[in-house]
């Protein structure tokens, strides 16, 4: 294995270039490059091709493709597809087998959970857990699961024994073929030699992998007697860093023994920023030293800008050198106020991020020479929070291919795209499917009705138009209409059995509107009519009443419990007769029938046998949908709007980071309360405040000449000041020891660094002004473009106040 290390993607992907462009081996032979998101593998793509003029025919796999790779030319295949031990097939497993095995006394206390659980969600839902814990203890603790099949299930806590218990009887089910005894029986394979790897590919490459589980460098060790395997890891040091320490773990230690003394700790912080928002590097570079591994020769370190010494550049050089600045040998800087490498906006809300941000690439745009819209990357935790108020604020993304090339146009439309929505957000089939299912389980209500009818891909199933829309509401309100489709719904809701204001009600006045003649005093079976319906009209209610008989008619058809292949099914007749079928819609129809084809092949797989309600299929479908979302439109032209994901650790000139809130990151992830793993962490485990840390980390390392940063720091009703993120909190912490404010600048001797970093903006971009240091009220903006449109407003006011650039 010959590791190659360096703080700069771009040295690493120049150094990949060299690798794949030797001609040693077989040169029609396919690439394999291992990477851990479809981003890296678009941008690794985009490059190679840029460097080495043609890039044809890779093989790109995730690290758990590869390693299975691995196992399958020692051990040959393995013997079901799907694999019956993957997470979605063992929740089908679990939930078969909890009601058998909850005879056994050592599962009390998932017999009282499961208590209530008449219809099964909480099963279901336990199953899920369960099989996650499951999933990861074949990962990250193989001698654990293996030590359950061995050994008797003596001495365990309770926890323990009856996972131990439902293991077994899983193994007993489903055979012993898993990703732990793989690996166990891998390793002793090529351990003892004569195992051999034809099938593989000559050359691997891993790149951008920032770390990977214990069992799988193990097996990638082992692989790398026969295989050419280079690994790429973007490392922020090119000195020794693993074994540094964050602030809280040394005062750990200094509790743990009061009576030693510091120095014999031998606790080194190196660079604040590493020791705590590194643990992950920290941990997977002292795995690799425990591997047998060359380095590569060439020295891929490089310092960011020596001649510059801007905030972000000085940052990212001292956690080069893994240098503390303002304790070791390197004292802290003074500031330049004119400093607009990195900037931290605090805001009332989410629309006020996005219309700060574009101020700030405007500005970018016009002071940083050469830059570009697709040398841009914003990041947010969540993109399908911020999507509406991006659209919002800066149009429409793009559409087609070979948009984006060029800047912007004079009214300020900065050429973008949004990346990684989920599939419900960008499909309006997904979209229309979830919301009707979702209607068939609810009350029924007239508002939610109406709202299904605003969907293209159902008006055209239907014959409504558009313009229709409004006659709908006309009529549904005018009618009566409320919720509940007939007495029998509002009786089964438990509301009095009556048929007023039901969807059945409303319907029948309207059908008699045109059936009957016009008069008031006209009545059929009790109903009075609506007013007069014909013409026209009359064909537009036909549509409408077909559409409302569909929807009673599956309601009734999808009600109680079936197999999952007899949901997917039901499901299936659902899905022809509510949305339209077209050359537009096709493939979103294959994609839906795909995800209901894998649930059903899963519960086969897991042999489940039991049935389950529309509720709890409508949730797997639902997740098994995210999960199948692929990334779209990343690196397709103009700025890129996409998700804060771990390995995304692609270099952009301007890196911004939207929505960087105490509450929403790091995002926390609470584990069960019978999760092995979070009970008893081991280095190496996978951590998503761990992981999310780690990210800030690279987002820093990534930004070449910016990094932006919002977060909601005011309450938008009380104005009452709200914390960002702790990782942000760490960096201005940082910062104020890093840096010294500039003298000349007014209130420098009062305040820290970090306030002149932090801009507060007001809760309206109307309002009277921003406020500095010395509290004299100044607007100012970052771009020419809004500071002529605001001195053109300015100018008509009869106290103009002076607009100023941000400082």
């Amino acid at each position: 294995m010959i590791v190659h290390r360096s703080n700069r993607t771009e040295e690493l992907i120049e150094s990949l270039a060299g690798v794949v462009g030797n001609l040693d081996l077989d040169p029609f032979a396919r690439e394999t490059i291992v990477v851990q998101g479809r981003g890296m593998e678009r941008w690794i793509s985009m490059q190679l091709a840029d460097r080495l003029g043609i890039w044809a025919n890779p093989r790109f796999l995730f690290p758990r493709d590869l390693v299975e790779m691995l196992f399958a030319a020692v051990l040959g295949e393995c013997d079901a597809r799907p694999d019956p031990f993957a997470r979605e097939c063992l929740m089908w497993s679990v939930a078969d087998l909890l009601p058998t095995v909850m005879k056994d006394p050592a599962f009390a206390s998932v017999e009282r959970y499961l208590a209530d659980d008449v219809e099964g969600r909480k099963r279901l839902q336990l199953a899920d857990r369960v099989a996650g814990c499951f999933d990861d203890y074949l990962t990250y603790r193989p001698e654990l699961i293996l030590g359950w099949e061995q050994h008797e299930l003596v001495g365990l806590q309770e926890d323990e024994a009856w996972q131990a218990i439902l293991w077994r009887e899983l193994i007993a089910r489903l055979g012993g073929d898993h990703l732990a005894s793989r690996a166990n029986r891998f390793i002793e394979t090529m351990r003892e030699g004569g195992a051999t790897l034809a099938p593989l590919p000559e050359r691997v490459s891993l790149f951008g992998v920032s770390t990977l589980p214990p069992i799988f460098l193990e097996a990638l060790d082992r692989a790398s007697s026969q295989v050419e395997l280079h690994l790429f890891v973007l490392n922020p040091s090119r000195e020794y860093w693993a074994e540094i320490a964050s602030a809280s773990e040394v005062r750990r230690a200094r509790r743990a023994a009061p009576n030693e003394d510091v120095a014999s700790l031998h606790l080194d912080i190196g660079h604040p920023l590493l020791a705590s928002l590194g643990r992950l590097g920290r941990d997977f570079q002292a795995a690799l030293e425990g591997l047998g591994y060359e380095e590569d020769p060439a020295d891929l370190y490089r310092d960011p800008s020596p001649e510059d010494e801007g905030l972000l550049h000085v940052l990212q050089r001292d956690m080069l050198r893994l240098e503390e600045r303002g304790v070791d040998d390197a004292p802290p800087i003074p500031l330049d106020s004119n400093d607009a490498s990195l900037r931290i906006h605090s805001c009332h809300s989410p629309m006020r991020e996005v219309e700060v941000l574009k101020d700030e690439l405007l500005a970018c745009f016009e002071e940083c020479p050469g830059l570009e819209p697709r040398d841009v990357v914003v990041m947010m935790p969540d993109v399908e929070t911020y999507a509406p108020f991006i659209e919002a604020v800066f149009g429409t993304d793009l559409r087609g291919a070979g948009q984006g090339r060029g800047r912007f146009d004079e009214g300020g439309t900065i050429p973008h795209r949004i990346a990684d929505r989920g599939t419900s957000g960008t499909s309006e089939v997904v979209d229309a499917f979830g919301r009707g299912l979702d209607f068939m389980l609810g009350r029924f209500t007239a508002g939610e009705g109406l709202d299904l009818c605003s969907i293209e891909c159902v008006r055209d199933r239907f014959g409504i138009a558009h313009d229709d829309i409004e006659t709908l509401r006309d009529w549904v309100a005018g009618s009566g209409i409320r919720w509940a489709v007939d007495a029998a719904d509002r009786k089964a809701a438990g509301q009095p059995e009556s048929e007023q204001n039901t969807w059945r009600f409303g319907l029948d006045r309207l059908l008699l509107a045109y059936a009957l003649p016009e008069g008031d005093s006209v009545r059929f079976g009790g109903v009075r009519p609506y007013r007069e319906i014909d013409g026209d009209a009359a064909e537009l209610l036909g549509c409408f009443a077909e559409l409302c008989e569909f929807l009673f008619d599956q309601r009734t058809k999808l009600r109680g419990s079936r197999a999952p292949r007899e949901w997917r099914d039901a499901l299936l007749d659902f899905l022809d007769g509510w949305v339209a079928h077209s050359d537009d819609t096709a493939q979103e129809h294959l994609l839906i029938r795909r995800i209901l084809d894998e649930i059903a092949e899963q519960a086969d797989a897991a042999k489940f046998d039991g049935r389950i309600p529309l509720e709890t299929m409508r949730a797997k479908l639902e997740q098994a949908l995210l999960r199948s979302s692929r990334p779209r439109h990343f690196l397709s032209g103009g700025v890129t709007f996409c998700q804060l994901v771990p390995m995304r650790s692609i270099p952009f000139r301007v890196v911004a980071l939207l929505g960087m809130n105490d509450d929403a990151f790091p995002r926390i992830q609470r584990p069960p309360g019978f999760d092995l793993v979070s009970r008893a962490p081991l280095p190496g485990d996978r951590s998503t405040r761990e992981d999310d840390r780690y990210l800030f980390l690279e987002a820093l390392l990534s930004a070449r000449d910016r990094l932006v940063i919002t977060y909601l720091g005011q309450n938008i009703r009380t104005g009452e000041d709200l914390p960002p993120s702790v990782v942000v909190s760490e960096l201005l912490d940082v910062i104020d020891d890093s840096f010294l404010r500039d003298p000349s600048e007014p209130g420098s001797q009062k305040a820290n660094v970090s306030d002149a970093i932090v801009i507060r903006h007001p809760l309206q971009p109307f309002s009277p002004g921003y406020f500095d240091s010395a509290g004299d009220g100044r607007l100012f903006s970052y771009s020419a473009l809004h500071r002529e449109a605001a001195a053109r407003l300015l100018a008509e006011r009869s106290d103009p106040q002076p607009f100023v650039s941000a400082p």
